[in-house]
């Protein structure tokens, strides 16, 4: 059914059916939804095969979803996976602004108490100024 399925364009029922397996008590049936899943070839099914990648190590649900998850991912078109890099990069260039404006307004804020004003000049006060002598 997954290799039939892999070069239509609208993949959802197939994926429905073979996910709706996955989890089936029958180890053949899940092994082949898992490994059908890496087949049919739709992205959208990497979700549900990552669930059974956290399975012990023996296990032939883990080598079977790792095998798919690899195969999807490796499946997938390069100008999808640019898109996703490029919206990435453009979110942390606009967290990387908003983080510059609040430290800069928090510079000021620094600055504006560490300034003392003395007959009308603000001055900064160094370490080597040296308070005055008592007599």
């Amino acid at each position: 059914m997954s290799w039939l399925g892999r070069n239509e364009e609208k993949k959802e029922t197939v994926r429905e059916i073979l996910t709706s397996h996955v989890n089936s008590l029958k180890k053949r049936v899940q092994l082949t939804a898992i490994t059908g899943l890496g087949t049919l070839g739709d992205a959208k099914a990497i979700a549900v095969l990552e669930t059974f990648t956290g399975a012990t190590r023996e296990s032939p649900e883990r080598a079977a979803a790792e095998r798919s998850v690899a195969s999807l991912r490796d499946a997938r078109k390069p100008s999808a996976e640019l898109s996703q890099l490029r919206n990435e990069v453009l979110n942390l260039q606009k967290e990387n602004r908003e983080l510059r404006k609040d430290f800069d307004e928090l510079k000021k804020k620094l600055e504006a108490t560490t300034l003392k004003p003395s007959s009308g000049k603000t001055t900064k006060p160094t370490s080597s100024t040296k308070p005055p002598k008592v007599r």
